[in-house]
C-alpha cells in the first residue's frame, strides 16, 4: 500500500518541474533566459508550496519523512542507479543495432519491469521512483523538442568524451536523440514518446486502485504489448481486418501473457480470462490516443469489477 505522503511528495516533485519548464518557456522570449530561470523557479515554488498550507515546519516534516525513506533504502537505491545508469548507456548502444521495433519493445519492457521491481520492494520508494522517471522524461522529451538531433551519433567511448569535456547539453542531445528518439514512431517524434504515456497511465492506475491491482496492470503493461509485437513478427499471419498492422498471432501472445499475470496476483482464473480477452481485443485496435496510456487503466477498471 502505497502511503499518502508518498502519494504527495511524487505528485508535488512532478507539479514543480512541469510547472518550471512550461513558464521558464512561456517567458524566455520576453525575459531572456537567466530571468526566466529565476521567475520559473519562483512561480513554481510559490504554487507547490501552497500544497504545504505555506506551512514551513510542514515542509520540513515531510521532507524529513523522505529523507529517512531515502536512507533506509539506500543500498537499493545505488543499485537502481547503477541499474539505470547501465540501462541508458545500454539502449544508447543497442538502438543503432536493433529493428526499431524490437529496440522499442526491449526500451519499454527493461523500464517497466524495473519500476515494477522497485515496486515489490518498497511500494512508497516504488511510487518515487515512477515519479522521478516522469521528471526524468520530461526533461528529455524538452531536450528532443528544443534541440534538432545531431548530424552524426558518436560511438559510447566518445560520449563518454563529452563529460569529460563538460560538454554536458552536447551529451544529453545525443543520449536522448538516439536513445529515446530510436523508440519513437510516426506521430510520436514531435509528440511525447508511448513510454511517458505509458508511466502516466501507470501512476494514474496507482493513484486511484488498490495496489495489487495497478501492480498487475504495471507487469500487464510491461510485458504484454511487446510480446505481442514479438510474435506478431515473427510468426503473425492472420490479419485482423480492422487493423492489418495487428495480427491474431500476436493478440494471442497478448492473451496468454495477461492470463498469467493476472493469475500471478492471485485473482481467480474467470477473472484472469475476461481480463486477457479484455486486453486481447483492446490491443488488437488502432487507436487514436496511445493505448500504453489507456491500457493500464482500463486493465485496473476491470480487476477492480466486483466478479
Amino acid at each position: 500500500m502505497i502511503s499518502h505522503l508518498a502519494l504527495k511528495i511524487g505528485g508535488v516533485w512532478i507539479l514543480f518541474v512541469a510547472l518550471a519548464i512550461s513558464v521558464y518557456y512561456a517567458l524566455k522570449k520576453h525575459l531572456g533566459r537567466i530571468a526566466a530561470a529565476i521567475s520559473s523557479l519562483l512561480v513554481s515554488f510559490l504554487i507547490v508550496f501552497s500544497c504545504y498550507r505555506f506551512n514551513f515546519r510542514l515542509y520540513l516534516s515531510e521532507t524529513n519523512w523522505l529523507l529517512k525513506l531515502l536512507l533506509s533504502n539506500l543500498f537499493f537505491l545505488v543499485i537502481l542507479a547503477f541499474a539505470a545508469t547501465a540501462a541508458a548507456f545500454t539502449a544508447y548502444h543497442l538502438s543503432a543495432r536493433l529493428r526499431p521495433q524490437t529496440y522499442r519493445s526491449i526500451y519499454h519492457m527493461s523500464v517497466l519491469c524495473l519500476l515494477g521491481l522497485s515496486f515489490i520492494l518498497n511500494p512508497d520508494l516504488g511510487f518515487l521512483c515512477l515519479s522521478f522517471t516522469i521528471i526524468g522524461l520530461l526533461f528529455a522529451e524538452v531536450i528532443r523538442a528544443t534541440h534538432e538531433p545531431p548530424d552524426q551519433f558518436l560511438d559510447t567511448s566518445e560520449l563518454l568524451l563529452l563529460l569529460k569535456e563538460r560538454k554536458v547539453t552536447d551529451f544529453l542531445v545525443q543520449l536522448v536523440h538516439r536513445g529515446i528518439g530510436s523508440a519513437t514512431r510516426g506521430e510520436e517524434i514531435r509528440l511525447y514518446t508511448a513510454g511517458f504515456f505509458a508511466l502516466v497511465g501507470i501512476m494514474v492506475s496507482f493513484i486511484f486502485a488498490p495496489f495489487e491491482v495497478a501492480l498487475a496492470s504495471l507487469f500487464i503493461l510491461a510485458l504484454a504489448d511487446p510480446t505481442a509485437a514479438f510474435i506478431g513478427r515473427k510468426v503473425g499471419f492472420y490479419r485482423w481486418s480492422h487493423n492489418p498492422a495487428k495480427s491474431l498471432e500476436g493478440s494471442l501472445g497478448a492473451f496468454l501473457v495477461s492470463f498469467l499475470i493476472v493469475l500471478i496476483f492471485g485473482f481467480r482464473i474467470e477473472v484472469a480470462i475476461f481480463v486477457a480477452i479484455s486486453v486481447m481485443i483492446f490491443e488488437s485496435f488502432p487507436l487514436l490516443m496511445s493505448d500504453n496510456l489507456l491500457l493500464p487503466i482500463l486493465s485496473s477498471m476491470l480487476l477492480c469489477l466486483p466478479f
